[in-house]
Formats: structure tokens, C-alpha cells, sequence
């Protein structure tokens, strides 16, 4: 069907065209009395249907009949047609010339001499007689055979290619380009809606392994002492030491009176060795021997309680940074968060200006109807309006389309510079500019 539209615009300049019964704002639907709308997108996808408009619609679709074919080879004589039945008794004819006067007839065989009778007066002429009744129509002629189809006529441009061929710009355009061109600009996107609630966090990543260790800083100042912490208890002996050197003996002690002699007996058995005399006095200590080994250590003892701590001492300059630990292998992904709750819509844009808006209805007697951008239709010589529009913008840019309203009809429109679409509707019937209804919109 798109094709079929764009063929209706054959022969029509950027500010003329012709689409004899087809209209693209309103159009009559086939065997409706009210007038269905074709919207621009219906035009743009291609989804009119041939339901959708009227038979004088679907007739302008066709395109001008092709010059007339050389005559045919003469047909085979075809069989003799049934009589035709009698027509109607036409009409008296009018009184037919008198005709001429007829040979004399034979002579009669002569009568008897009857006496001469006086001559009598003229009579007057007699009436003329009444027409005999029309013969019946004679049978048809054999019909003859069909002659050959006669050569298709060329196409007319389509309004694409009016497009194209009326400004350089769009000589290498698409039909994508063209429709685009017939769509307004887009209007100013809406504010963003509030932003929705942070969906919940996800679990963390698993820890990765840990960076090495930075250079050590330098040390601070050392601090006061703490206070001496409590003796530990007393380890276990160690091993003896060597014995000192001997020291010298002691001097004797006074030797005590002599006792008797006794009588010299027998020797006696030894008598039993009396009690160990008591010690002499001891001598002087020797000098001290040297120090023996140092015994093995014994165990430590038991830590003493911790002294207070004492104040801490001056932060030491700070040491120059460590280089950086290799980074630990990033954590595992944790899952997704829940979608936050959707935002409130934003506002709504302001709305795009419309790639038409310019159209109308108008009655046989210029009377506007269901109008937009229009501000008066002006009648002039039959068949011949002036549809004048709101604030006379400049139409050289822009399509005017047009349909009749009378099956039929056609009609023609030129979109003029001063603001002004001119009309004409054409009635075949009269073979000239005739006055009646029509659809008008004005595409730029």
C-alpha cells in the first residue's frame, strides 16, 4: 500500500500535488457513511489497507490508462448471438415526404355511357393516414474478438522522488531520510526521577593474602628505666668449688711435766688406744685460693613482677615508607544486592513540535470544520478556493495535500510563500472546475 501512495504523487512538484480522490488526514471508509482518520504512522509503516478507503480512493490508484494499442488481428466470426427480444414501440415517427406518384393502372373495361353528371366541387384534401408500426430490431451481429492490450503507460514520480529530485541535500537520501523528514524534532528529555534506596550491600570478599612487611622505622628515643621488678627466687646451688690450697700447720703446744717412770715390766700388750686429745688451737687461715670454675647455671628463676611502665618516650622521626606489600588476589565477588525501589517518574518532557500541523475540513461552501492552523477559506470562481492560513508562515518548503469529498471529483493544491494554499476541485462529469467539499493538510 505504500507503494500505491507514493505513486498517487506522480508528477507533483515540492509545492504541487494531485491526489485526485486520496486523502492522508481523513478519509471516507468504503461503505461508511463517516470519515475514518489515517494517521501519519499508518503512512509511515505501510499498514493501509485498501478497507480503509473509499472505491473513488481505490480507483484514483490506478494509474492514467496507457496510449491505445495497435488494432488486433481480426477474431474468429463468433456464434450467431440469440435474437435480441423486441425493443419498446418507439415513437411516430415525423410525417415522411410525400411520395411519387404511382404508374397509371391498366384501363378497366369501358363501362356504360351513364349521363353526364354535372361537375361536382373540390373536395377538401384528405387527412394524412397514420404510420404503420416500427418494424422489430433486427438480431446482433456477431461480436467481435477483443483487441490487445494496449502499451503500459509510464510511471509518475513518487513523492519520495519529488523529494529527492527538489533539493540537492536529499538526492542521495532513503526512504528512511525521507519519512524522517516528516517527523518533528523530539522534545527535551523529562528531569531524572529521585534516585532509588542503595540496594543492600553484598557479603564481603574473601581476605587476600597479606602484603609483605614495610621497611622498619627507625627507633624512637629510649625511655627512663622502669622501676627494678621484685628478686626472683633463689636458684639451686651450683656444684662445689675446688678445694683451696692446704695451709701451713699450726705450731706445737706447750709440752706438759714428765710423769714417773714406771717399773719396766713386761712388755705388755698394747693397751687400747686411749681418746683422741683434744684439738690444738687452730693456726691462721691460709690465703684464699683462687676462685673455683663458676658452677653450671641453674635454672632461671620465676619472672618478677612487671615494674610500673614508664613514660613513653619521644616518637622517633618517621622512617621513610616501606615499599608496597604485592596486593593480596582480590576477595571472590559477593552476590548482588537487591535492586533498589524504582524512582518516581520523573516529570514529563515538554512535547516535540509536530511534524504536521496543519489541516482542515471544508464544506462546499468554504465553511471550515475540525480545523487546525487554519484561519479562513476564501471561494472565488467555481471550483477555485484559498485556504489561508494561521500567521501566514512561508509554505515554499512544504507539501500541500488535498482530497475530494464527492466520488469523482478530483482536486489539485499549491502551497504558496505568502501563507496561502490554493485549490482546485475538477468534476469529470462537466469537464471543468466545479464547486464541493474537501480534505486539506500542509506537510513541511
Amino acid at each position: 500500500m505504500r507503494s500505491k501512495l507514493r505513486s498517487i504523487v506522480a508528477g507533483a512538484s515540492k509545492k504541487t500535488l494531485t491526489l485526485g480522490a486520496i486523502g492522508l488526514v481523513a478519509v471516507p471508509a468504503a461503505g461508511a457513511a463517516g470519515t475514518k482518520l489515517i494517521s501519519g504512522s499508518q503512512i509511515k509503516n505501510g499498514s493501509i489497507t485498501a478497507e480503509d478507503i473509499n472505491k473513488g480512493t481505490r480507483d484514483a490508484l490506478h494509474g492514467a490508462d496507457g496510449a491505445t494499442g495497435s488494432r488486433g488481428a481480426k477474431g474468429e466470426r463468433g456464434a450467431t448471438g440469440a435474437g435480441g427480444l423486441f425493443g419498446a414501440t418507439g415513437a411516430i415517427g415525423a410525417t415522411g415526404a410525400t411520395g411519387a406518384v404511382g404508374a397509371n393502372g391498366a384501363a378497366g373495361a369501358a363501362g356504360l355511357a351513364g349521363a353526364a353528371g354535372a361537375n361536382g366541387l373540390a373536395g377538401a384534401a384528405g387527412a394524412a393516414g397514420a404510420n404503420g408500426a416500427a418494424g422489430g430490431n433486427g438480431a446482433d451481429g456477431a461480436t467481435g474478438a477483443d483487441g490487445g492490450d494496449g502499451a503500459t503507460g509510464a510511471d509518475g514520480l513518487s513523492a519520495y522522488d519529488v523529494w529527492r529530485a527538489n533539493d540537492p541535500a536529499n538526492a542521495t537520501g532513503s526512504e528512511t531520510d525521507f519519512f524522517n523528514s516528516l517527523i518533528g524534532a523530539t522534545g527535551a528529555a523529562g528531569a531524572d526521577g529521585a534516585t532509588g534506596a542503595d540496594g543492600a550491600s553484598g557479603a564481603d570478599g574473601a581476605t587476600g593474602a597479606a602484603g609483605g612487611d614495610g621497611n622498619d622505622g627507625n627507633d624512637g628515643a629510649t625511655g627512663p628505666a622502669g622501676a627494678d621488678g621484685a628478686d626472683g627466687a633463689t636458684g639451686p646451688a651450683g656444684p662445689a668449688g675446688n678445694d683451696g690450697a692446704t695451709g701451713p700447720a699450726g705450731a706445737d703446744g706447750a709440752t706438759g711435766p714428765a710423769g714417773n717412770d714406771g717399773a719396766t715390766g713386761p712388755a705388755g700388750n698394747d693397751g687400747a688406744t686411749g681418746p683422741a686429745g683434744a684439738d690444738g688451737t687452730d693456726g691462721n687461715d691460709g690465703a684464699t685460693g683462687p676462685a673455683g670454675n663458676d658452677g653450671a647455671t641453674g635454672p632461671a628463676g620465676a619472672d618478677g613482677n612487671d615494674g610500673a611502665t614508664g613514660p613513653a618516650g619521644n616518637d622517633g622521626a618517621t622512617g621513610p615508607a616501606g615499599a608496597d606489600g604485592t596486593d593480596g588476589n582480590d576477595g571472590a565477588t559477593g552476590p548482588a544486592g537487591n535492586d533498589g525501589a524504582t524512582g518516581p517518574a520523573g516529570p514529563a518532557g515538554p512535547a516535540g513540535t509536530p511534524a504536521t500541523r496543519i489541516y482542515g475540513s471544508v464544506a462546499t461552501n468554504g465553511a471550515l470544520t475540525r480545523d487546525h492552523g487554519i484561519v479562513d477559506v476564501l471561494s472565488g470562481a467555481p471550483g477555485q478556493y484559498t485556504v489561508e492560513l494561521t500567521a501566514a508562515p512561508d509554505l515554499s518548503d512544504c507539501i500541500a495535500l488535498v482530497q475530494a469529498q464527492t466520488d469523482g471529483n478530483t482536486a489539485t493544491a499549491v502551497a504558496n510563500a505568502d501563507g496561502t494554499v490554493d485549490v482546485r476541485i475538477f468534476d469529470p462529469n462537466v469537464g471543468t472546475t466545479s464547486n464541493g467539499p474537501f480534505l486539506i493538510s500542509v506537510v513541511c
